[in-house]
């Protein structure tokens, strides 16, 4: 892979993460020319899916997690799985030259304290019930670190009304009435790094599980933030804290149904073609409620 393909990065959701390739981004920039400035246009691409890359880029962005990213091929031999390495050692496996490693790291990085709790409920629930089978609060934890979205939502209303609406799976409602509220009322945030892998090649069907998450008016200010980059990237610490605070007030991983579906290319401007009222029909894609 070489920078002649990187313009797929630019994604809304996946320029979220462009602060992680330069501090210095300004929003709307490019993810192609920052990684063209720290590495050189003769780098591959794959030469930054890395634990060392992950690594400087936690030092560079002054990240306080506390863990470090390790290549997984120097843990070939070492017995304890995945999230017990993580829990006792401080370290993430990372396997090199996979997307969906470097996602997953980018994740850590950002919403670490988020992700130290779902790694301790893992740990907490095999003690407990043993690895296999899966209990439903590790399954829920799964589906969430890889395919979750959180809104983060300013206002009572406008939580009131967008639970009652994702709850009849109401599209119209959500993407077209309160088209307005996105990005400003209602901030989207991909969690999953699996989705953010899918989304370097996005196809209709791309579906995560959201949660709402209501937040202070101060996160949400548009006078404070310049475009949802922006917003997101000066105050990732505060969404995080605010998240990991969500799911324990609400043993949101005990519930039997926690999340909603989202199909991601619905977000308004999240979809590199027109979103209009025919593509909200797509009822393959955009799917009414099932009835009893």
């Amino acid at each position: 892979m070489t920078f002649s393909d990187i313009n797929r990065l630019n994604s809304a959701p996946l320029n979220q993460l462009a602060s992680y390739y330069s501090p210095e981004m300004k929003p709307g920039s490019q993810i192609k020319a920052s990684i063209i400035e720290r590495k050189g246009s003769d780098c591959k691409i794959d030469s930054l899916l890395t634990a060392t890359y992950l690594n400087k880029v936690a030092q560079e962005t002054q990240s306080n997690c506390q863990k470090r990213f390790v290549c997984q091929d120097q843990l070939s031999n070492d017995p304890r799985y995945y999230e017990e390495i993580i829990f006792e050692d401080n370290v993430i496996p990372t396997r090199a030259g996979t997307w969906h490693d470097f996602f997953n790291g980018l994740m850590w990085l950002s919403f670490n304290k988020t992700k130290a709790y779902m790694n301790q409920l893992h740990i907490e629930q095999s003690k407990k019930y043993g690895l296999v089978p899966r209990t439903k609060v590790r399954n829920h934890v799964t589906h969430f670190d890889e395919c979750g979205l959180v809104l983060f939502i300013h206002g009572d209303t406008l939580l009131k009304s967008l639970h009652a609406y994702f709850s009849e799976q109401n599209w119209e409602a959500i993407f077209i009435s309160l088209k307005a509220h996105w990005h400003k009322q209602i901030m989207p945030v991909v969690i999953g790094h699996a989705n953010y892998e899918m989304l370097l090649k996005p196809f209709i069907g791309l579906t995560g599980k959201v949660l709402l998450v209501s937040t202070p008016e101060s996160l949400l200010d548009s006078k404070k933030t310049n475009g949802e980059l922006r917003a997101w990237q000066d105050q990732r610490v505060e969404y995080d804290h605010l998240l990991h605070k969500h799911l324990i007030e609400n043993a949101v991983f005990e519930q039997n149904k926690p999340f909603y579906p989202l199909p991601i290319l619905g977000v308004p401007g999240w979809h590199y073609e027109a979103q209009t009222l025919a593509f909200y029909g797509n009822k393959r894609y955009f799917m009414p409620k099932r009835r009893p």
